[in-house]
């Protein structure tokens, strides 16, 4: 009880004010936390590539290893977003100086759009073509591994090349791909945020570092994760705002193998 034999006041009484002062400057209440936490329905794109394996038998000696490079993928990108919010770690090395604007934070809600994406694309490559039937899967050894990093370099980085240079043409930027560039001051995940049409296209390119090795008889399942994951870092790297790479490692043809954040951020 209170001075005098009154109860002191409530939680609730005492916000009351403040609630009151709140609305009234037009701000809305914040909103409950089971609305904020509802799971996005895009999620549901892991279900459905689940049943459709499970139902036509595409896939299915795929999943497993897809499962462990997905699941290696976001802890990738989460440990980069870790790293580059931790001052003592990042701040000698940062590139930009400022946070980000809460409007890119939101725009890059759909990061993982790729990541999402990707092992449906490998079940309907399963279901529509011959290429990783589980009778062309070898073994994960180094000429498997030398396959891997051939097609990277050899049939994925042009590709890439000439389709970001048409990204980069009036057309395209102003449709597509200035929603990329609209991130001045990226994130890890920056690299991975593109409107869908875009991602399903990169999809396809960075697909022909697994398809070529399966049309010379050198796809491995070892390759899903160990790509996605080499990937990723790069990725990441690429657009944390922090520098990760000595500057021995940006000259010469070592500059041609590596993504970094300067660069990006010229």
């Amino acid at each position: 009880m209170g001075r005098g034999g009154q109860r002191p006041p409530s939680l609730r009484q005492l916000q009351s004010p403040l609630v009151g002062d709140v609305a009234k400057a037009g701000l809305a209440p914040p909103e409950p936390a089971a609305e904020r936490w509802i799971l996005d329905p895009k999620y549901a794109i892991y279900a459905f590539t689940y049943l459709l394996s499970l139902a036509t038998g595409a896939g299915a000696h795929l999943v497993p290893a897809l499962a462990k490079a997905t699941l290696l993928r976001y802890v990738v990108n989460h440990a980069f977003v870790a790293l580059s919010k931790w001052d003592a770690f990042a701040e000698p090395r940062r590139i930009h100086r400022k946070n980000p604007p809460a409007q890119q934070l939101e725009r890059e809600l759909d990061w993982d759009g790729p990541v999402i994406l990707s092992p449906l694309a490998f079940v309907l490559v399963d279901l529509l073509t011959p290429w990783l039937r589980p009778d062309r899967v070898g073994p994960c050894d180094a000429r498997s591994v030398a396959a891997l990093f051939a097609a990277h370099y050899a049939c994925v980085e042009p590709v890439y090349y000439a389709f970001h240079v048409w990204l980069h043409g009036d057309w395209a930027y102003r449709r597509s791909h200035g929603h990329h560039h609209a991130s001045v001051v990226t994130e890890a995940v920056s690299g991975t945020s593109h409107p869908l049409y875009e991602s399903v296209a990169y999809l396809a390119n960075f697909s022909l570092a697994f398809l070529v090795p399966a049309w010379c008889g050198r796809f491995s399942l070892g390759q899903i994760p160990l790509y996605f994951v080499w990937f990723d870092v790069m990725n990441c790297a690429g657009h944390c705002n922090f520098e990760c790479f000595p500057r021995w490692a940006q000259w010469g043809p070592l500059k041609y193998y590596v993504y970094t954040s300067c660069y990006h951020s010229l």
